[in-house]
């Protein structure tokens, strides 16, 4: 994870994230911790439900809980997937 990390630290990230791509979302909640060194930098990878133009994304877990709070672009990256999972889209 590390070395993709760095392989795209100096491109534009022009992803093309539509409703069921598969990201990961960086974890900021452990920049600020002593230990932070030991904890994951990325949660697992989620499913995006809804992508507005100009705003933050509505994601869910692979397992269907869908987030209470929204996330913002630049937390999310792009997850590579060896295949692709099917979506329904359920929320309305």
């Amino acid at each position: 994870m590390l070395q993709l990390e760095s392989n795209l630290q100096h491109k534009i990230k022009e992803f093309n994230l539509k409703p069921g791509s598969l990201v990961l979302v960086k974890n900021l909640a452990i920049e600020l911790s002593a230990d932070w060194k030991m904890k994951p930098r990325y949660l697992e990878p989620m499913v995006i439900i809804h992508c507005p133009k100009g705003g933050a994304f509505i994601l869910a877990e692979l397992d269907g809980f869908v987030w209470q709070n929204k996330v913002a672009v630049f937390r999310v990256i792009l997850y590579l997937a060896r295949k692709e999972i099917s979506y329904e889209k359920e929320v309305k």
